[in-house]
């Protein structure tokens, strides 16, 4: 059968979506792949498809136990030859499904990333390996496995073997991690779009947080949502609080007794309970199409990490809601959990992507916009369905403001960062102002305005493109072509509201 005949009579779908069918069309002809796209996106069949064309046997790299059994059991209702080696199961077991690969009559199967028996496939007869949540790979990813890195040798083990990579989130660097890693020859690089239009992007001040959340949950009373806290002790505290307020949640995290945590993502997916709140443990493989809200309590680590767990609410295409309550405290915290001790290279990387999130936290300008263009894709000035652009808000004159900021990142010759920055325009007297900076005449020209509503300038400067923020481990601003023409006076410059 053709590749749509195989997708409309074993998968019940009448036509592709996305990249689908050239991501089908390079596997069957043996070509290596690189697949970005979006949570439920379908990524899925981009191999399933081409493992019932093949001949042989196609290889699915999995990190899940529970995914494994998911995307198994749908083959399996779907008339297909599909199972699953893991360490779940008793050696019995095992044994019999080696038995069915040895004598051919499996067409897909699942393997952990540590299994021991990738050691065996140049033995079998593999068609194509398929390598999913390939983020994982890489150390840039926002889900680095170190097991991951024993796929390296697949390529090495099985040269003319086609291997497909897939996942939903990498940026430009994971991206080059993930061929070199792999040692993908020559691959062909699909990149769908990330837009996920029925999201509506939120984000909230981190004052209040738990009166917001309350708030914010009574108005989706009957809705069904993730909770997303950086520790364990705040995913039980808020959790309980919850309870104790009437909202059916339970918690979600990897220091939990395996059974009862296992209970409780079962209760989740069969909408025995409405909120789930948990750490970052939760989510990877989660196929729960009625998610409508998620929410985070304190800021992610990257734009890769918030992306992904957004993307678990509306699977089904309806419309849903991410709500970020944002501080830069929050950000102050994550530096120190991000930086690598003994590792500057990589730290840097980190930090770097830390400080991308906080500017898309406190953005003055299109969220949807920010996202899109941060994984390589255009996008237009305004979504309709982000806070900003449906709060609309109305930029008034801020020019002696933003000459404010640009004389004083000047007068510091450029060099340090947006928290030096904003102290020195407050004039403040802590010991971290250098002596000699005290005595320029822009030191404290912002006194008067609070350090929250500096941060926000600035961002605002950032996004209209009047300030650049370096990389590496200690950002520093610095001033575009545009600067000179405000500081001069000869041009106005437009804020929208600090709040």
């Amino acid at each position: 059968m053709s590749p749509l005949q195989i997708l409309q009579e074993k998968f019940g779908h009448t036509s592709f979506k996305f990249e689908q069918e050239r991501i089908i069309n390079a596997i069957l002809d043996k070509r290596d792949a690189l697949v970005l796209m979006p949570t439920a996106g379908g990524k899925s069949l981009c191999y399933q498809v081409p493992a019932l064309i093949f001949g042989g046997l196609t290889v699915v790299i999995s990190p899940l136990i529970a995914l494994m059994k998911d995307q198994v059991d749908s083959l399996i209702s779907n008339g297909i030859q599909a199972a699953y080696l893991n360490s779940s199961q008793p050696r019995y077991e095992q044994e019999r499904i080696l038995q069915r690969v040895q004598l051919q009559s499996l067409k897909l199967l699942y393997l952990a990333p540590e299994s021991i028996y990738l050691k065996r496939l140049n033995n079998l007869n593999v068609s194509l390996i398929a390598i999913d949540e390939a983020h994982c790979i890489s150390q840039w990813g926002h889900d680095f496995r170190p097991e991951y890195r024993m796929l390296s040798d697949l390529k090495a083990m099985l040269p003319d073997v086609p291997v497909i990579a897939l996942t939903a989130t990498a940026d430009e660097i994971t991206q080059r991690d993930i061929i070199e890693r792999l040692a993908l020859r020559n691959p062909e690089v699909f990149i769908s779009s990330f837009n996920r239009t029925n999201i509506r992007y939120l984000i909230e001040p981190k004052k209040n947080s738990y009166s917001r959340v309350v708030e914010f949950l009574r108005r989706h009373n009957e809705d069904s949502g993730i909770i997303y806290c950086l520790s364990r002790v705040a995913t039980e505290a808020l959790a309980t609080h919850l309870r104790e307020n009437g909202f059916h949640a339970l918690p979600y995290h990897a220091g939990m007794d395996r059974a009862m945590r296992s209970r409780n993502q079962e209760k989740f997916l069969n909408d025995e309970v409405r909120i789930i709140v948990a750490t970052v443990a939760f989510g990877m493989g989660i196929d729960k199409p009625n998610v409508r809200f998620v929410i985070h309590m304190d800021l992610p680590k990257n734009i890769e990490s918030y992306y992904q767990e957004t993307g678990r609410a509306g699977r089904d295409g309806l419309p849903s809601e991410a709500l970020l309550l944002f501080s830069f405290a929050d950000v102050v915290k994550l530096r120190k959990l991000v930086e690598i001790e003994g590792n500057a290279r990589v730290s840097e990387v980190f930090i770097t992507k830390l400080q991308q999130m906080a500017t898309y936290g406190a953005l003055h300008t299109c969220r949807r916009k920010y996202i899109l263009n941060y994984f390589g894709e255009e996008a237009p000035e305004h979504c309709g369905n982000c806070d900003v652009c449906l709060s609309n808000p109305e930029r008034s004159e801020g020019t002696e403001l933003a000459q404010k900021a640009l004389t004083a990142i000047a007068g510091l010759r450029q060099r340090f960062g947006s928290g030096y920055v904003v102290d020195f325009l407050r004039g403040s007297r802590a010991g971290k102002i250098k002596a000699q900076h005290r005595t320029l005449t822009t030191y404290g020209i912002g006194a008067g305005i609070s350090r929250d509503t500096w941060h926000a300038i600035l961002n605002d400067l950032i996004a209209q493109g009047y300030i650049e923020q370096s990389t590496g481990e200690y950002p520093t601003l610095k001033l575009t072509r545009r600067s000179a023409s405000v500081i001069r006076g000869k041009e106005k410059v437009m804020i929208a509201p600090c709040t």
